[in-house]
C-alpha cells in the first residue's frame, strides 16, 4: 500500500489535461508495482473544473481495467 500512495502522491502534484490519460497511466504504473492483481478500478473527480458555464460540482473519469495472469 506504501508503494501505491507515494505513486498517487507523486502522479496527483503531475499537472495532465485529462483525467482519462491520468487514469490510464495510475493504471499500468499500479500494475507494474503489483503484477499479482487481477483488476484495478480507479475513479478520479475534478471538484470545480475550470470548464466555461459549468455549472458547479465536479467532472469525473473510472477505469475498469483486468489482467490476465
Amino acid at each position: 500500500y506504501v508503494k501505491v500512495y507515494d505513486l498517487l502522491k507523486t502522479k496527483m502534484n503531475t499537472p495532465v489535461k485529462l483525467l482519462e490519460v491520468l487514469a490510464k497511466q495510475l493504471t499500468d504504473e499500479i500494475y507494474k508495482l503489483t503484477q499479482g492483481i487481477q483488476s484495478i478500478k480507479i475513479t478520479i473527480k475534478k471538484m470545480n473544473p475550470p470548464i466555461q458555464n459549468h455549472m458547479g460540482g465536479n467532472v469525473g473519469v473510472s477505469l475498469e481495467t483486468s489482467f490476465m495472469n
